[in-house]
């Protein structure tokens, strides 16, 4: 579903975030940086249903986006039982498009309507937004390794979770060249995300695409700044700058 112009909106009831220069509100800073760029948004959506502040979350977002003038189209893979199947899937429908970025959400996410326009100001070929985890308990856990505690809002990382991923199609062209190996007949194209099982490691398949890109010599960047609600039978809140930022003022006591 292409979403690029004022009947859209209005089918969406989001004019009013159109009118907002009209009545002298000041452009957000990331507004020129992402201006013309085209996102494709993939959901990997196993039962064809989602959570209620998902859908609330990606409604406002679009609406930041259009407002930007970035076309937005959004796809969802259904009835994979197995999330790296579903990705791969996006990630082979993207390629086949003209949209210039990809952005991978799940669907029992919930986030901040200008976190995207952010990401995408930062121009990055892999950038992707670290959630919390589904913890039995009250822990707070974010499915990142290999970080350094900052104050800072983009920092660099070795493996993230892939729960909000946002690539460039720059990116996917470089695994294409650097591992035609990974090329399946079943989804007619190529499947970089997939779990691997080893003697020491049980590796997921956000972690084992982190490693693909890594090997590369290229760099995995996390924007920490939003607030998510990951949803289930209660909802797991958590900020990572917040956290990171806290550990950093604990290291200057």
């Amino acid at each position: 579903m292409r979403i690029n112009h004022s009947k859209d909106i209005r089918i969406l009831n989001l004019e009013d975030r159109l009118n907002e220069k009209a009545r002298g509100v000041k452009p957000p800073g990331y507004m020129e940086k992402i201006k013309g760029k085209r996102l494709f948004i993939g959901i990997p959506c196993r039962s064809n249903k989602c959570f209620i502040d998902f859908a609330s979350s990606l409604a406002e977002s679009v609406a930041f986006l259009i407002s930007c003038e970035v076309e937005v189209c959004i796809e969802k893979s259904v009835n994979d039982c197995f999330v790296e199947v579903a990705r791969n899937h996006l990630v082979n429908k993207f390629m086949k498009s003209d949209f210039t970025h990809l952005l991978m959400i799940d669907d029992d996410m919930s986030w901040n309507n200008d976190t995207i326009c952010h990401m995408l100001a930062e121009d990055k070929d892999f950038i992707a937004a670290a959630g919390p985890m589904k913890m039995i308990d009250d822990t707070v856990r974010f499915a990142v390794k290999n970080y350094k505690a900052s104050k800072e809002k983009v920092i660099e990382v070795d493996y993230i979770g892939g729960a909000f991923i946002l690539l460039s199609k720059n990116c996917i062209h470089k695994l294409i060249a650097a591992y035609p190996d990974h090329y399946s007949k079943h989804y007619e194209g190529y499947g970089f995300f997939k779990m691997e099982v080893t003697p020491e490691h049980l590796i997921t398949e956000d972690f084992y695409f982190c490693k693909l890109w890594r090997d590369l010599g290229e760099k995995v960047y996390c924007y920490t700044d939003v607030t998510f609600g990951h949803l289930g039978h209660k909802e797991w809140n958590g900020n990572y700058h917040k956290l990171l930022s806290e550990c950093e003022e604990l290291k200057a006591l």
